[in-house]
């Protein structure tokens, strides 16, 4: 039980970390797949923090 929480954690730290990476260049291709894959996480922080940086992004739908 404590190396799946131990787990998780580190996930959802790494997943944070890349989301302040691509934060300076949300538009880019990859930024936009991490973007997708972060609002679907099972990490309510993620998914807000990828809403945050959508929000202030120039990012449309396509």
């Amino acid at each position: 039980m404590w190396d799946d929480i131990c787990h998780s954690s580190q996930k959802l730290e790494e997943t944070l970390s890349i989301l302040a990476q691509i934060r300076q260049h949300p538009t880019s291709e990859e930024g936009i797949i991490i973007l997708r894959q972060s609002l679907k996480s099972k990490y309510s922080i993620a998914v807000a923090q990828a809403a945050k940086i959508v929000g202030e992004s120039t990012i449309t739908k396509s």
